[in-house]
């Protein structure tokens, strides 16, 4: 048998080798943050999503009780507001003993109430949102023509709302202590969904969960009429 000469392999330079370090460097250094950051966005973003489905549900079981939805905040015998609708739903957000705690014939921010202000449930909570402890950014849409009309009750089997284009809630630009009777309404409210990239999710009266790319809760509602 021949002996003949096996091919010798390629052997890497220094400054082959100095650049592959590099390249892997830079992705290190870029790439893997990128995607990182894009995962963790992705998850905050489901985390509102299901956020708000909890809230809708939470609202339906109160309409299946009261045949109606809460009024957007309860009021005192001389009509000054005292709660929000979000401390109504909490025995439906498995917090009723939070709820039991609270004294309902007082004014949300008074001296016995201020205690519940930083035991918010995660629920109202968006991860996007920089806000202090107690804080939330899920709002009622309020006016006359929304299911939450002030300090009065309003069915789904209102006729003159039509569910698959009416908003029931939304995440905001602002904020406010989860247990204050403030809310947005359709003339007032300002620019919302900047805690999302490109926009935020709203929810409709007939149970969807949209995240809308939009500017404010009007052309959201239009966009939403321009799908049907």
């Amino acid at each position: 048998m021949s002996n003949k000469e096996q091919p010798k392999r390629k052997q890497f330079t220094c400054a082959e080798l100095i650049i592959t370090v590099v390249i892997i460097g830079v992705l290190v250094i870029f790439v893997v943050p990128a995607i990182e950051n894009r995962r963790k966005g992705f998850w905050k973003q489901r985390h509102c999503e299901i956020s708000m489905k909890q809230l809708y549900t939470a609202l339906h079981c109160y309409h299946d009780e009261y045949q109606s939805f809460p009024p957007a905040f309860t009021v005192d015998a001389e009509g000054k507001p005292l709660h929000s609708w979000r401390v109504l739903v909490l025995p439906y957000l498995e917090a009723e003993n939070l709820y039991r705690q609270i004294r309902m014939d007082e004014p949300w921010d008074s001296e016995y109430n201020r205690q519940f202000h930083d035991q918010m449930p995660n629920v109202f909570h968006c991860l996007e949102a920089p806000l202090k402890k107690g804080d939330t950014n899920y709002m009622a849409l309020t006016g006359p023509e929304t299911y939450f009309p002030g300090s009065e009750c309003r069915s789904l089997d209102d006729s003159a709302l039509d569910r698959k284009t009416t908003v029931l809630l939304v995440e905001t630009a602002t904020s406010t202590c989860w247990m204050a009777p403030i809310d947005g309404s359709v003339e007032t409210m300002p620019r919302v969904f900047c805690y999302h990239s490109g926009g935020g999710h709203i929810a409709m009266a007939d149970g969807k969960i949209e995240y809308v790319k939009v500017d404010n809760v009007l052309s959201a509602k239009r966009e939403m009429q321009n799908t049907e």
